[in-house]
């Protein structure tokens, strides 16, 4: 596999797994007993598809344009890029969620993280995927091709 190859089968794979981790989490968080409410939970999750849903689509679409031979060199710092990206981004979620969940249990005269505080630090994280990503994936699936 090529080092084009395999940054593709990166994004997709991470794409697909980070939508799934999510679905799965916001669906099932609030009748587990997590501090949010269905609506809260939905409100997120509504939040967070559509990003990887459009990195999904965007890959998808240029891997069906006719393919171009021209070769493209990438660097270990791409991948590295990538999967670093993808760790941080998954990391301050735990941490996100893990600080929501135990403050969401403290007793005065400590104050929880309310809901709104939730929202905007999630939306914080994403940006940062998205500002890598969506450029990532216009480049790896584009790579190549004379009129891109």
């Amino acid at each position: 596999m090529t080092p084009l190859s395999s940054a593709r089968v990166i994004v997709i794979s991470l794409s697909l797994g980070l939508t799934v981790a999510f679905i799965v989490f916001f669906l099932i968080a609030p009748i587990r007993g997590y501090p949010l409410r269905v609506n809260e939970a939905q409100e997120l999750m509504n939040i967070v598809i559509p990003t990887f849903s459009g990195y999904l689509a965007t890959a998808a679409a240029l891997i069906f344009r006719k393919p171009d031979d021209a070769a493209v060199d990438l660097s270990p710092l791409t991948t590295f890029m990538l999967i670093s990206t993808a760790v941080v981004f998954v990391t301050l979620n735990v941490v996100l969620f893990w600080v929501f969940y135990f403050a969401s249990k403290l007793q005065a005269p400590y104050t929880p993280m309310d809901y709104p505080t939730l929202k905007t630090v999630f939306l914080t994280i994403l940006s940062i995927m998205t500002a890598v990503y969506a450029l990532a994936i216009a480049y790896l699936f584009n790579a190549g091709k004379a009129n891109a």
